[in-house]
């Protein structure tokens, strides 16, 4: 099985003079198995020395086992036969078995996560890269963390030329902060004979880091802007920081004001969705708003984290103008 034998070159020759020269025709008869022997050209004629034929065989298809057949070749001049015709030459064909051959890829898998995320997986692939089918078990190594587990663990008749992927799964939530290791072996075996398969086993190595999660802190949760006489803007920073591990996204919400006030003065850049560590820009500018000079307005902006609680910044903004 696999790929097909090299073609080989059969070579006939004629004795004696025949002026109008010897057509030769070679017919193919198999015994066992069909369209596996073939002979080319279809016709040779030659008038001295000899000719050559092309013998292929096309055995990819076939079971494993041995094949028989025969070439009968017919010489004819002037539509005679001439004397030792026909002559045949038998054709032997052994196919054995390509075994099944085992890989897998990659041959490591990182994790980095912190203990308050939910669980995460890497897939590695196993490949079948000979012949045969095989089958294959997963296992993690005796000391490997409980926290790590693998889906499927086991598969039957992976076929030649075939492959399938094993997630490794990593449950962080409240694991302790450290680094963590994990082997996992897989072995195939061929199901005709039971044995280990080349290439088997084969190890894929998985390191883990957890840290703790990470953990959003604002500078201040209020603002208060009091702008210069009869001016409207006004701008303050609020620093948003990490104090955790991993990596914080977080998500400025739209300002919400007190029912039956102005809206629209207040506005934080940057905005919407953003990660890591951050300084957000608070502006307070009523000059497009029914503001009224004296009076204090007021606002909030929602800050919600992708770990913890959301937290609120009030802003208080007020206007005084007297001319």
């Amino acid at each position: 099985m696999g790929s097909d034998p090299a073609a080989q070159t059969l070579t006939i020759g004629a004795s004696g003079s025949c002026s109008s020269g010897v057509t030769i025709t070679p017919t193919v008869t198999t015994a066992s198995g069909t369209g596996w022997l073939a002979v080319s050209p279809s016709a040779a004629t030659l008038t001295n020395g000899s000719a050559a034929f092309t013998v292929t065989v096309t055995s990819s298809r076939l079971s494993p086992g041995s094949y028989t057949g025969t070439i009968s070749l017919a010489a004819e001049s002037g539509n005679s036969a001439i004397s030792g015709s026909p002559q045949t030459v038998g054709v032997t064909l052994t196919v054995t078995e390509v075994p099944p051959v085992l890989a897998v890829s990659p041959g490591t898998l990182a994790f980095s996560l912190s203990n308050g995320d939910s669980t995460a997986e890497r897939t590695f692939t196993i490949s079948n890269t000979g012949g045969a089918p095989l089958n294959w078990t997963a296992t993690l190594n005796a000391n490997a963390p409980t926290f790590v587990s693998l889906s499927p663990g086991t598969g039957t008749n992976l076929s030649a030329g075939a492959n399938t992927g094993v997630k490794v799964n990593v449950n962080p939530s409240r694991v302790e902060a450290g680094n963590y290791a994990a082997t996992v072996t897989v072995s195939a075996t061929d199901p005709l004979t039971g044995q280990g398969v080349k290439g088997s086993p084969a190890t894929v190595s998985v390191t883990i880091s957890i840290t703790v999660p990470p953990s959003m802190q604002l500078s201040t949760t209020s603002l208060t802007f009091t702008p210069n006489s009869c001016v409207y803007a006004a701008s303050g920073n609020i620093t948003l920081k990490n104090t955790g591990g991993g990596t914080l996204s977080w998500t400025v919400g739209d300002p919400v004001y007190p029912s039956g006030q102005p809206t629209g003065w207040l506005s934080v850049t940057p905005s919407g969705k953003g990660s890591g560590d951050a300084r957000l820009n608070f502006t307070a500018d009523g000059s497009g708003s029914r503001i009224a000079s004296g009076k204090t307005y007021t606002a909030t902006v929602t800050i919600t984290p992708s770990f913890g609680d959301a937290q609120t910044v009030t802003v208080s903004y007020t206007y005084y103008c007297i001319q």
